[in-house]
């Protein structure tokens, strides 16, 4: 007998009450597939009978100490048997490959049970290009059947932070176009106030940024996805802050050449700033306390932290960090450390509502600042990068043709592997407690020397690799 065949023996399918969104899906899910009914509600005796299959998690039906990051599958002939996965994100993703991959599977595969371990227990799409970003807006697109697909092809964690706007409230001189690039990886004053900047952009814009982001994290665990952020911070303000608070101006983060006015972020290193941003972390967190992580970009897109040494227009910040005939060793080590105190500010924020919050940042734009902010990831506080080994931009890897150009696009379906050092760097992270994401592109394989491209797909891996 196929899988397929004992599935459409099933006659009842059992959730419990008060599990996550993603049981219920799946349930109905398969139900569709076998003709069965879902009853929500805790296992009678009843329910041992033949037919009667459960989806729960896996504290409710393997024995303790069981495989992490994997899902269990038992059916029998009759129709009976359970299905589960720790953590329950990777819960739709099986049931997918159960169904479109293992149907024609004989049943003595998982007549007992069955542990299917996980490539990624970590897989995002980094920058997501429909849901949250520029795409978002394009006609037909329907939000659902996207994340139910990202869930179907294995992502397990999703961006959510989304404008309801077409674009920011960011304005300039007329022609210029750095308005633009506000619309995308929305910084966290989009969506919260604090009692700082209280009625710098008007309620109704929160408001309806804030249900955008709500929906969005409704999808997400709707399909057991886990819902998070990516923002460039810390990010300009509209020069209307510095005319109420003069002191508090930060770096200069526009880029000269494609603005016509300069922009400027809030002085992190003041520490009224630092509850500002602790703040608004809370608040956000208390409307959607299912957040998990907060990726930070930054140096681009109006952002940038204060006298690191790759702010487009140069080293330069508030009065608060650097003094005066500091060599550049000093500087860079003091930038990098009120960057890490910054961090540390949105994870201990984070981490009072969801204890399993973790703050990631993007390590390319440090350079001089690199091994300061390294040495600081620790707890909650992870990197994310194409290559843990490489300083700023600079690829360690070459084209997979033309092995004289080091010349490839990070994480671009040309970075074929992993040299030795990535893994011994993402162990370090590890032992640390904290954690190294990296880049990876989806691609198909191929008898031709060198595979063609088949879909190109940008995704967050965990550590180790």
């Amino acid at each position: 007998m196929k899988i397929a065949e004992a599935i459409q023996r099933i006659e009842l399918i059992v959730v419990p009450d008060g599990t996550t969104p993603v049981y219920r899906t799946a349930a109905e899910e398969l139900a569709r597939i076998a003709g069965a009914p879902v009853r929500t509600g805790q296992p009678t005796a009843h329910d041992e009978r033949a037919g009667v299959f459960r989806i729960a998690p896996a504290v409710d039906l393997t024995p303790p100490g069981g495989a992490t990051s994997s899902a269990v599958f038992r059916l029998t002939p009759d129709g009976s048997g359970f299905l589960t996965a720790d953590p329950p994100h990777l819960l739709f993703g099986f049931l997918t490959y159960l169904l479109r991959r293992l149907a024609q599977t004989e049943i003595e595969r998982v007549a007992e049970p069955a542990t299917f371990p996980a490539t990624f227990a970590w897989q995002r799409s980094v920058y997501d290009y429909f849901l949250t970003q520029e795409g978002r807006i394009q006609r037909g697109l329907h939000a659902e059947t996207y994340v139910r697909r990202l869930a179907e092809c294995g992502f397990t964690h999703l961006e959510v932070n989304g404008l309801a706007f077409p674009m920011g409230l960011e304005t300039g001189p007329r022609g210029e176009a750095y308005p633009m690039f506000y619309t995308y990886c929305p910084a966290l004053d989009q969506f919260v106030s604090s009692g700082l900047n209280r009625g710098l952009y008007p309620d109704y814009y929160l408001s309806a940024n804030l249900a955008q982001l709500r929906f969005n994290a409704a999808l997400a665990r709707r399909y057991g996805l886990v819902p998070g952020l990516l923002c460039f911070e810390p990010r300009s303000v509209p020069e209307e802050f510095f005319a109420r608070y003069p002191m508090l101006r930060g770096a200069r983060v526009d880029h000269p050449f494609r603005s016509f006015k300069p922009r400027y972020n809030m002085t992190i290193a003041h520490p009224r700033v630092r509850e500002h941003y602790a703040e608004m972390m809370a608040r956000l967190m208390d409307e959607v306390p299912e957040l998990a992580f907060l990726s930070v970009w930054t140096n681009d897109s109006g952002a940038g932290f204060e006298h690191t040494s790759s702010l487009y227009v140069g080293r330069n910040g508030g009065a608060y960090l650097i003094r005066e005939w500091r060599d550049h060793a000093d500087i860079a080590r003091t930038a990098a450390e009120n960057a890490l105190w910054f961090l540390r500010v949105l994870r201990d924020a984070g981490r009072a509502i969801n204890p399993e919050f973790r703050v990631i940042t993007r390590l390319e734009p440090f350079t001089a600042e690199r091994e300061t902010i390294w040495g600081g990831l620790r707890d909650g506080l992870e990197a994310e990068a194409a290559s843990l080994t490489a300083r700023g931009w600079e690829m360690p890897y070459t084209h997979p043709r033309y092995a004289d150009s080091h010349a490839i696009n990070i994480g671009s379906i040309h970075q074929s592997g992993y040299e030795k050092g990535e893994g011994a760097r993402a162990r370090e992270l590890e032992a640390r407690g904290s954690r190294a994401h990296q880049y990876h592109a989806a691609r198909c394989s191929s008898d031709r020397p060198h595979p063609t491209p088949h879909r190109e797909r940008l995704a967050r891996t965990g550590a180790g690799q």
